[in-house]
C-alpha cells in the first residue's frame, strides 16, 4: 500500500503538468492588440476569437532561416478566413510562408483556428 501513495501523487503531477501544457496552446484574440505568436515546428496553436465580435489578425510572418515552411489552418469552430479564402467550419488549407510574407485572419464570432507548422524552422507571427 505505500507505494500506491507516492504513484498516486506522481500521477497527478504529470495529469497537472499536461493539462497546463495544453491550455498554453490555445490564444484567446483581440481586435487591434500587436502580439507576436511563436509557430514550433509540428506544434498545432489553436487561437479563440472574441464572444462579442469577429476577430480580425494581419500577421507579418518572421522566420529563422530564409526556408518557407508549410502552415496547416484548420477552421475548428466556426467560419475563418485566410488572405480571403473562406473555409467553413471542419475544412482547412495550406500555405507556403516565408520571412516578410504577410497573412491575415478573419475569424468569427466564437470561431476557432488551429494552426500547424509543417516546416523545420521556428514560424512567428507579428500580428495586429
Amino acid at each position: 500500500m505505500n507505494i500506491i501513495k507516492p504513484f498516486t501523487v506522481l500521477a497527478c503531477g504529470v495529469a497537472m503538468f499536461a493539462a497546463s501544457s495544453s491550455f498554453a496552446l490555445n490564444h484567446d484574440l483581440t481586435n487591434d492588440l500587436l502580439a507576436g505568436y511563436d509557430l514550433p515546428a509540428s506544434d498545432m496553436q489553436t487561437f479563440s476569437a472574441s464572444w462579442f465580435h469577429v476577430t480580425n489578425m494581419h500577421c507579418k510572418v518572421r522566420t529563422a532561416g530564409g526556408e518557407g515552411n508549410a502552415l496547416s489552418i484548420l477552421a475548428m469552430k466556426k467560419r475563418v478566413i485566410v488572405n480571403g479564402q473562406i473555409l467553413p467550419e471542419g475544412n482547412g488549407t495550406s500555405v507556403m510562408v516565408h520571412a516578410g510574407d504577410k497573412i491575415s485572419f478573419e475569424i468569427d464570432t466564437r470561431g476557432k483556428l488551429a494552426v500547424t507548422n509543417n516546416g523545420d524552422q521556428l514560424v512567428n507571427l507579428l500580428c495586429h
